[in-house]
C-alpha cells in the first residue's frame, strides 16, 4: 500500500541532511602472492614423490627415507594450510603418495637386507 505524496510548500524550510564527507579512495593494491607455506608444502610434496618414486629403483634405503620424511612434512604443512582456508589439496596428495612410495622403498631395502 502506498501513501500519497504530500505537496511541498516552497516557503517552508526543509530538513536538510548533514553533508557526508567523501570516503578516501584506497590506493591500488596488486594481487597478493601465494602464501609461503603453500609453496613450501607443494615443493615438499614434489620432492617426496620424486625421491619416493626413484627409491623404488635406486638407493631404496636413502631415497626412501628422504621421501618418507619429506612426505610427512608436506602432509602436515598442507593440513595446516587447509585448516587456514587453502583450497588446493595437491600438496596433501603429493605428500601422501611420496610417503607411500618412500615407505615401499624402505620396505624393499629392508627385505633385500634381511633376505641375504
Amino acid at each position: 500500500m502506498s501513501y500519497p505524496q504530500q505537496p511541498v510548500d516552497p516557503s517552508q524550510p526543509q530538513a536538510q541532511q548533514p553533508a557526508q564527507a567523501p570516503l578516501p579512495q584506497q590506493p591500488y593494491q596488486p594481487p597478493q602472492a601465494p602464501q609461503k607455506k603453500a609453496i613450501t608444502a607443494m615443493r615438499q610434496g614434489v620432492i617426496s614423490i620424486i625421491t619416493g618414486g626413484v627409491s623404488l629403483f635406486l638407493f631404496p634405503a636413502i631415497l626412501g627415507t628422504i621421501g618418507f620424511i619429506v612426505g610427512i612434512s608436506a602432509i602436515v604443512l598442507s593440513i595446516k594450510e587447509m585448516n587456514a582456508g587453502a583450497k588446493n589439496p595437491a600438496p596433501l596428495i603429493l605428500g601422501i603418495l611420496g610417503t607411500i612410495m618412500g615407505g615401499f622403498g624402505v620396505g624393499a631395502a629392508l627385505l633385500l637386507q634381511f633376505a641375504r
